[in-house]
């Protein structure tokens, strides 16, 4: 039943919400997007941020030099 679903609803862009670890608080929420963060110089790190973190951060913040 579930794939009728999404297939009736697919041309509405539906799409199954995804599930993973928040690179910031470590717990296994839906996800709003993925992000980059720097930890100390040159210290990368990529990964999904839920939605939860998202919005407190009111979304990525751009530094201008």
């Amino acid at each position: 039943m579930q794939k009728n679903y999404e297939k009736k609803h697919e041309y509405l862009g539906y799409h199954k919400p995804v599930i993973d670890r928040c690179i910031n608080c470590g717990d296994h929420e839906e996800v709003q997007a993925t992000i980059t963060m720097e930890f100390g110089e040159g210290n990368y790190n990529s990964g999904p941020i839920c939605r939860k973190c998202y919005s407190i951060c009111k979304g990525p913040q751009i530094s201008q030099f």
